[in-house]
């Protein structure tokens, strides 16, 4: 069953400084034991939810731009990549319409804006125009 196979999965991510994942990962496990409290509403899901998406609103340089690498917070040596910035921002702003948690929507206001800067029909690398 499906439900089976979902409390079986494997977490590959972590928050430390160990493997090769990027932190985009970690921003996705957050939002994999969300799904996971919804669906079998074990509390442990809900509080590694919200430790993991804590941990990725701290890998955001002060413009709001989310790095993907290293893991440690608040690097100033962090690799921005728009790609990467995308999914992070994205992933955090479904948290907060799937989780009804207006805090998070509000805090997103930061990240959003680098998009307000690009020139009209700009497309991030690897993305295509849907007409």
């Amino acid at each position: 069953m499906l439900g089976d196979y979902i409390k079986k999965m494997a977490h590959h991510a972590a928050v430390d400084n160990v493997g090769t994942y990027g932190n985009n990962f970690v921003t996705l496990r957050a939002l994999n034991h969300l799904l996971r409290f919804m669906l079998f509403e074990e509390d442990k899901d809900r509080e590694l939810a919200y430790t993991f998406l804590n941990h990725s609103l701290k890998w955001q340089f002060e413009d709001g731009i989310f790095y993907d690498f290293p893991r440690s917070f608040n690097d100033e040596k962090g690799i921005p990549s728009l790609a990467y910035h995308s999914k992070i921002t994205f992933i955090t702003l479904l948290f907060g319409v799937i989780s009804g948690d207006k805090g998070r929507l509000f805090i997103m206001e930061e990240p959003i804006m680098p998009y307000t800067a690009m020139p009209v029909g700009y497309l991030p690398y690897g993305q295509r125009q849907i007409i």
